[in-house]
C-alpha cells in the first residue's frame, strides 16, 4: 500500500498543490486545514511525512510539534515545515522538536519532491541494523517547567542525530476526508502555484495596509488639527489687533 503524507495548511490552494506533486510519487495525499483535525487522524492513522504550515489554526506549531512527538505511532514520521519569507522562525529550536526540513513559500514541486526523496532516501531500513528506542513525551523529571522544556529538547536534539528510522507503515482504515485524486499536469501545477501566489501577496498587502492605516489616520488628523489651530489663532489675533487699533 502506498506511504501517506498529511498536509496541513488552512489554503486550499497549497493542499491541492501538495497533492499533485506528490500523489505520481506513489504517496497517498490527505489534507487538512488546522492542526488538531490532523492530530486527531494521526491517532489512527501513521503518515510517512507531515507537511505542515508554520501559521497553523487552532494550536502554535510548536505545540503542534510536541503533540506529534507524544504519539508512539508517530515516532518513525518526518515533520517538514512551510513557512513565508517573513517568517524567522528558529530553526535550531523547531529541530530539537522533530522538524527535519523546511520549504519557504511559495516553492516550486523540484523543492517538494528533493526534499521529499532526501527525508526517504535517510529512511530507507537498514537490513542488519538495530531499531532505536521510540522518543518518550514527557522524559520524567521533577525540575521546573523551564528545566522540563531544556531537558526534552536536550533529548529530541540527541535522538534526532542518532535515529535511523523507516516509514513502512501502511495507512489504517481512516474517516478523515481525503483530498479527490487530480491529475499532475503542468496546467494544473500551474494553477495551484498561481493559487498559491495570490495568496500569498494577498496575505502581505493585507498586513502592508494593516501597518500603514494607523500611519495615514495619524498624519490626516494631524493636518486638520494644525489647520484648525492655526484658523484660531489667525481669528483671535485679528480681533485682537481690531481692539487695539479701536482703542488708538
Amino acid at each position: 500500500m502506498p506511504s501517506s503524507i498529511f498536509i496541513v495548511d488552512s489554503s486550499p490552494a497549497v493542499r491541492r498543490m501538495v497533492e499533485q506533486i506528490s500523489t505520481p510519487e506513489g504517496f497517498d495525499v490527505v489534507g487538512f486545514q488546522d492542526g488538531p483535525a490532523a492530530l486527531e487522524a494521526a491517532r489512527r492513522i501513521s503518515p510517512a511525512l507531515i507537511i505542515a504550515d508554520y501559521h497553523l489554526d487552532n494550536i502554535t506549531f510548536s505545540g503542534f510539534c510536541k503533540e506529534v512527538n507524544k504519539l508512539d505511532n508517530l515516532s518513525e514520521t518526518y515533520l517538514i515545515s512551510l513557512v513565508n519569507p517573513a517568517d524567522r522562525p528558529d530553526e535550531s529550536l523547531l529541530k530539537t522538536l522533530g522538524v527535519k526540513a523546511f520549504l519557504n513559500k511559495p516553492f516550486q514541486s523540484e523543492d517538494l519532491l528533493e526534499v521529499i526523496k532526501s527525508l526517504q532516501q535517510k529512511a530507507q531500513p537498514q537490513q542488519n541494523g538495530n531499531r532505536l528506542k521510540r522518543r518518550v513525551w514527557p522524559p520524567d523529571s521533577t525540575s521546573t517547567d523551564s528545566d522540563d522544556d531544556d531537558a526534552v529538547m536536550d533529548q529530541l536534539d540527541v535522538s534526532d542525530e542518532q535515529e535511523d528510522l523507516t516509514m513502512d507503515h501502511p495507512p489504517e482504515s481512516t474517516t478523515a476526508t481525503k483530498s479527490a485524486p487530480a491529475a499532475a499536469g503542468p496546467e494544473e501545477a500551474m494553477k495551484g502555484l498561481f493559487g498559491q501566489l495570490l495568496e500569498s501577496m494577498t496575505e502581505r498587502t493585507e498586513k502592508r495596509i494593516a501597518d500603514l492605516l494607523p500611519q495615514a489616520i495619524e498624519k490626516e488628523l494631524t493636518t486638520r488639527i494644525h489647520s484648525a489651530v492655526k484658523k484660531e489663532l489667525d481669528g483671535q489675533l485679528g480681533e485682537i489687533l481690531s481692539q487695539e487699533q479701536l482703542t488708538t
